[in-house]
């Protein structure tokens, strides 16, 4: 209740980025939570040119984020590079590559929310298959994510350096 989730425009980059630096800012290590190639380019490119981007918002006010990124079959940041995909599979995934929510509105079920939405948005796109990454001191994200039905596949340091479970 007091919440509504919606696509987001380059108009909504300001508040994407103070809703980052809130979360970064509530973490005891930042590092785990890092955006690939920085949070300017990450956030501005996951809204259309890479991916789509949803936010959560309270009484006008930007609180929480999930992004969806279609990767190309050797990108980086490809998931399904790591868990040794094909290069025809890895072309046809789905990221949900970033997810934050404001330390002032967690245990609300957002995160639950835009994982969720995210997953129909896959669907809606024609993704066949889904990967997602988390920290592994994440436990409140891997359980999350564990409860929409991923599953652990992989455990390792990811190309960029960061040591990330894919699910």
């Amino acid at each position: 209740p007091g919440h509504h989730l919606r696509g987001l425009a380059a108009a909504d980059l300001p508040a994407l980025h103070r809703l980052h630096e809130a979360v970064r800012g509530a973490l005891p290590d930042p590092a785990t939570f890092r955006l690939f190639g920085g949070a300017e380019k990450f956030l501005a490119d996951h809204l259309d040119a890479r991916g789509r981007s949803l936010g959560v918002f309270a009484d006008g006010d930007l609180v929480a984020y999930g992004s969806l990124t279609r990767p190309a079959a050797d990108d980086l940041d490809n998931y399904a590079v790591d868990v040794g995909w094909t290069p025809a599979r890895a072309g046809r995934v789905a990221l949900l590559s970033a997810a934050m929510v404001h330390p002032t509105h967690r245990v609300q079920g957002l995160h639950h929310a835009l994982i969720a939405r995210r997953i129909e948005l896959a669907r809606e796109l024609g993704a066949p298959e889904l990967l997602v990454r988390a920290a592994p001191t994440n436990a409140v994200s891997r359980r999350t994510l564990l409860s929409h039905g991923f599953a652990v596949a992989w455990l390792g340091v990811q190309r960029e350096g960061s040591l990330r479970h894919v699910l």
